[in-house]
């Protein structure tokens, strides 16, 4: 029982349950091992009057805005801060003019407060547009899309604490 105990408090909790509980161990082709549906997938509602963060992604093919609200508060006496993903508007061979309409078109829309836009954006330039995605969004929505370079690594990293803790492994 000890021994089962302190593997529990020492492996990640997909690494236990494969071999301690037969369950089937994620696949390491995937970048996040730790993704559980039933933990970290579920229908969230839009708080209306809450602030709104548009995450773009303006690919060429696939164009992505995952439409996002932060909540914050402690619980017992512990800071937690869970990002709320509850839209997407996702299209494929798109131009940021037609992105940019969809969003607005969007109940959410009036509670955009910022845009966080992939460094690519200051890149990309579609064939009907002649400015950059990040130039196109600040014309047409009046907010200049965040960015940073951060190595990939480090951004596999960053989300992997949003999916478990580093500290217990349990998932967040």
């Amino acid at each position: 029982r000890e021994a089962l105990e302190e593997a529990q408090k020492t492996l990640p909790e997909a690494e236990f349950r494969a071999l301690f509980m037969a369950e089937r161990r994620p696949s390491y082709t995937t970048v996040y091992p730790e993704f559980r549906k039933e933990l970290h997938v579920a229908d969230i509602a839009y708080l209306a009057g809450e602030p709104v963060t548009l995450w773009v992604d303006p690919g060429y093919n696939a164009y992505a805005v995952l439409v996002a609200q932060f909540e914050r508060g402690n619980q017992w006496g512990v800071h937690r801060e869970r990002v709320r993903i509850f839209d997407e508007v996702y299209s494929l061979g798109a131009t940021n003019d037609s992105v940019i309409e969809a969003c607005k078109r969007a109940d959410w829309w009036p509670d955009v407060t910022g845009v966080v836009m992939d460094v690519a954006g200051l890149q990309h330039r579609h064939e009907s547009e002649g400015s950059t995605s990040v130039e196109t969004w600040r014309e047409r929505t009046g907010f200049y899309p965040r960015s940073r370079r951060i190595h990939v690594i480090d951004q596999i990293n960053r989300v992997r604490t949003f999916l478990v803790n580093p500290e217990n492994h349990r998932p967040r």
